[in-house]
């Protein structure tokens, strides 16, 4: 507990950062010591992480993640994985322990690909956005709270992959949502 109030007493409150009706208070300190894990992005380029499909058939739902680094690593919710049989994105966030393989929870925003472009996914350097982020994990709450698994309405982030792509006026011949990224 000490350790929490000497990090508290450390805080100081920055200058205001105001946009709109949205005013937010930057906590700031001297302090520098780095975090304890490595993020998905750091473990991929270091060569100690590896992500593919559970199997040969592969599991639109499921993905297998294996940390082989000494260092938990740090996998956000909405995160996209480029590659294998179709693109996927994360559930939910997990700290995955070093020395570990687990079976990681994602849905699919690729919906017209089934087959392998790499054994392994890339990250890449974007996310799923904010309303569909937000849908799938009021779906994957809901999920957790009735059958207790990490699971989103595939069909509903389809939907939303779509919708998006539509606004963007992008097509996309895989309805990929890593397309509209991509075109816009």
């Amino acid at each position: 507990m000490s350790h929490i109030r000497d990090f508290l007493a450390d805080l100081e409150i920055g200058a205001p950062l105001s946009s709109g009706r949205l005013t937010i208070y930057p906590l700031l300190t001297n302090r520098t010591a780095r975090p304890g894990y490595l993020t998905l992005d750091q473990a991929l380029a270091k060569g100690l992480a590896h992500v593919s499909e559970v199997g040969e058939a592969g599991s639109v739902p499921d993905l297998l993640f294996r940390n082989d680094g000494d260092l938990p690593v740090l996998l956000l919710d909405g995160e996209e994985l480029v590659g294998a049989k179709q693109n996927r994105i994360l559930n939910l966030t997990i700290l995955v322990p070093a020395k570990t393989t687990l079976k990681i929870p994602v849905s699919c925003v690729e919906r017209n690909r089934w087959s392998y472009r790499s054994r392994h996914f890339t990250s890449s350097d974007r996310a799923y956005n904010a309303r569909g982020r937000a849908e799938k994990m009021g779906q994957v709450a809901a999920a957790m709270a009735t059958v207790g698994a990490p699971r989103s309405n595939q069909q509903s982030v389809w939907a939303n992959v779509a919708a998006t792509a539509s606004r963007a006026q992008v097509h996309s011949p895989t309805a990929a949502m890593s397309d509209v990224y991509e075109q816009q």
